[in-house]
């Protein structure tokens, strides 16, 4: 097995430059929806592993957005996650459904993994794709796991 290959290389790989040569190893405490079995095997995956058939929805309709859906999506600030979550839940009713209804805060390595740069879109603040390495194991690194209250 090589160093640092990613998680979902198999995937990764039908899309040209993905992860982005952008992407850059951080260190950060990061923040992600999660259901409040805090062992779902869910917690953790990519979006595009967990609902397959999205990869057909018009939110990956370019390469570089379905490359993306084989990352984890987080964010910066507990307060940037709990925001989009009560943004989407407001139009969404289903929503926790289908990814929980409490965050977790990780703490992320640099040897992890590579991210894009956090958005500083007001509709997305603070919102980035991390593309894990095939050793880390978020599970074991929750440091605190809350209920998002609507």
């Amino acid at each position: 097995m090589m160093e640092n290959e990613f998680k979902y290389w198999h995937y990764l790989k039908e899309f040209d430059n993905c992860p982005s040569t952008e992407c850059k190893t951080i260190e950060i405490q990061a923040f992600r929806w999660i259901f409040d079995d805090i062992n779902n095997p869910d917690n953790f995956k990519p979006v595009l592993l967990i609902t397959p058939a999205r990869i057909n929805d018009q939110k990956f309709d370019k390469n570089e957005q379905k490359c993306c859906g084989y990352a984890l999506s987080l964010f910066n600030t507990l307060e940037n996650a709990r925001n989009k979550f009560i943004n989407i839940s407001n139009r969404n009713k289903c929503f926790e459904t289908q990814v929980g209804d409490n965050v977790a805060e990780i703490t992320i390595e640099e040897h992890e993994g590579v991210a894009t740069e956090p958005s500083t879109n007001k509709s997305n603040l603070g919102h980035f794709e991390f593309f894990e390495f095939i050793e880390t194991n978020f599970f074991d690194k929750i440091t605190h796991k809350e209920k998002i209250i609507i």
